[in-house]
C-alpha cells in the first residue's frame, strides 16, 4: 500500500501459517542473549574506540607541531 505495509489482494485466500515451532502454553521462554556479557562487551568496545580516537588526536597534534616547526624555518 501507499503506507508501505504489505496486504493480501482483495478476494485472495489467507496466507498459510508458518511452518516450524510454535509457542507452547504454560512454557517459559527466555532470550538467547546474555545481557551481562553484551553489556561488558559494549563497555570494552567503547573504551577501545575512545583509545583509538585519542591515538588519532595525538597523531594529529604531532603532525601540527612538526608542520609548525618546518614552516618556521
Amino acid at each position: 500500500g501507499d503506507d508501505g505495509l504489505m496486504r493480501m489482494p482483495a478476494g485472495a485466500d489467507p496466507a498459510p501459517p508458518a511452518a516450524g515451532n510454535v509457542l507452547t502454553a504454560g512454557a517459559l521462554e527466555s532470550s538467547n542473549v546474555d545481557a551481562t556479557s553484551m553489556l561488558v562487551s559494549m563497555i570494552q568496545l567503547s573504551r577501545q574506540f575512545e583509545m583509538q580516537v585519542r591515538v588519532l588526536q595525538s597523531g594529529d597534534e604531532s603532525a601540527r607541531a612538526s608542520n609548525s616547526l618546518l614552516s618556521s624555518r
